[in-house]
């Protein structure tokens, strides 16, 4: 019997194999050939030349008390579609900006 067809599997474009040592020695070239990594860098220190904090999610969680884990920040979500890392994240930045730009609360 092909247990196969007895798996419910999505169906995708791409492949699902499991051969992620190969494909990501690729990827990581790919990257490198159109400088992907660089790119990314020097966008983010455009950024923060022009004035803009640039976060290290280090930084941003490092007066959290609680432990945090990977679920809880970015896959675990409420019923308004946000994760708790996405709320921290923004009231950080947030609190951030409006220092960085001398902005009072109303």
């Amino acid at each position: 019997m092909d247990y196969k067809e007895t798996l419910n599997l999505p169906r995708t474009d791409f492949p699902m194999k499991a051969n992620l040592a190969q494909r990501e020695l690729q990827i990581l070239e790919r990257w490198n050939e159109i400088g992907l990594y660089r790119r990314m860098v020097e966008g983010m220190l455009t950024l923060r030349d022009r004035g803009m904090a640039v976060y290290d999610l280090g930084d941003m969680l490092k007066d959290v008390p609680e432990t945090i884990y990977a679920d809880d920040i970015h896959f675990i979500r409420d019923t308004k579609g946000d994760s708790k890392g996405y709320r921290m994240m923004a009231r950080i930045m947030a609190d951030d900006l409006a220092k960085a730009w001398d902005l009072k609360a109303k």
